[in-house]
């Protein structure tokens, strides 16, 4: 007898341990302790809040980009810069640009808020879930739009430039054609084709047998 059982995932991500470099990824695509808890997939709480605090400062991980009320006052010019001049190639020696506003920019010019490689959109199993912002060649401060993807938790960590890791020269994506002549869907230049959607499912189908 042929017996289906249907798993519906609970969360998104598996549980991992907090290391440096999984709270250096989330504090990146982040602009305050909440973002990383979002990005962690970890329920908002006073008690959670302070024990993610408390490691970001262990870690010595760097969250001078953390935005609050009070630190945008008088800054909103950081947040209003046309993409053309977020999405750049930045000289060397320059600060790393947070993972949020480059999102904002990328929403701007019309770039697909969903997985390129999965398809995942911005909610999971009816919750939250942050895109992170990928850097394909590796490089952060390449900011041109054709460097520049969303993916998810999932699919972000398994690319061999997660958590600064550093792509060799000749390990480029195969799943990334470039093209000078391809915009996004609202006609923006953005030099690389965008891959056709995958079909995404939140649940599994696990099949057995039983019996003779």
């Amino acid at each position: 007898m042929l017996i289906a059982y249907r798993l519906q995932y609970s969360s998104y991500m598996p549980r991992v341990k907090y290391t440096a470099e999984v709270l250096t990824a989330a504090a990146e695509q982040s602009a305050s302790v909440a973002g990383v808890l979002r990005v962690l997939g970890i329920r908002p709480s006073g008690g959670a809040h302070a024990h993610i605090s408390r490691k970001l400062k262990r870690f010595g991980i760097d969250t001078s980009h953390f935005t609050g009320k009070a630190h945008n006052r008088g800054d909103r010019g950081v947040w209003n810069m046309p993409p053309h001049q977020r999405l750049v190639l930045l000289p060397e020696g320059s600060r790393r640009i947070p993972g949020k506003r480059l999102r904002i920019a990328l929403l701007r010019i019309g770039l697909p808020e969903h997985c390129e490689k999965c398809g995942c959109g911005t909610h999971w199993n009816g919750r939250p879930l942050t895109l992170h912002v990928d850097h394909i060649n590796g490089d952060f401060l390449d900011n041109r739009p054709r460097n520049l993807r969303f993916l998810c938790p999932n699919c972000h960590s398994q690319t061999a430039t997660y958590a600064n890791t550093k792509r060799l020269p000749d390990q480029g994506d195969d799943d990334v054609v470039f093209d000078d002549e391809a915009v996004t869907p609202t006609g923006v230049l953005l030099g690389r084709r965008l891959p056709p959607r995958q079909e995404h499912r939140s649940d599994v189908y696990i099949y057995a047998f039983e019996g003779p």
